[in-house]
């Protein structure tokens, strides 16, 4: 069978010929700009270059990138719609976290909160309030020190306790 029989296209890209239009079946004119596009669109199609590997990987990490940054700007449109005047406010507690090199349960400890808690503020289902929340802070801001102290806090309470 012939390959140019099995194109749908076929017709309208002869380059002496104009698209084939039925006058007498009734067509509406509107019918007849649509033929005339999809002949202009089958000619462009023969004729466009084809793309490179490189190029497709350009546009696919700039497409990825473009996603990335409209995913961000909807979730900060939702939590300003919400009402949450913390989101702009809002801090990081898994990046916090990494800052300090402890694992959850360690962490956790040292906040004197459940594991169960810490997680559901990494993964965002909940935030820090109050205390918690200016623990975080002091932290971020000075995690060396803020470490320490807590640390020796607790060890302190922990031998008077006993």
């Amino acid at each position: 069978m012939d390959a140019d029989a099995l194109n749908p296209l076929q017709p309208f890209l002869a380059a002496s010929e104009s698209p084939r239009l039925a006058h007498d079946s009734g067509y509406t004119p509107l019918t007849y700009v649509r033929q005339w596009r999809m002949h202009i669109a089958a000619r462009e199609l023969v004729n466009r270059p084809a793309m490179t590997t490189a190029l497709f990987k350009d546009l696919l990490e700039a497409s990825r990138a473009l996603r990335k940054r409209r995913r961000e700007r909807v979730k900060r449109i939702r939590r300003l719609l919400k009402g949450d005047v913390r989101a702009a406010d809002a801090v990081d507690a898994r990046a916090i976290r990494a800052l300090t090199g402890l694992s959850q349960g360690q962490f956790a400890e040292l906040l004197g909160i459940e594991v169960a808690t810490l997680r559901n503020w990494e993964q965002g289902r909940r935030t820090p309030t109050g205390p918690a929340r200016a623990l975080l802070r002091a932290i971020n801001n000075n995690p060396v020190e803020v470490v320490r102290a807590l640390h020796s806090e607790r060890t302190t309470s922990d031998v008077s306790a006993e």
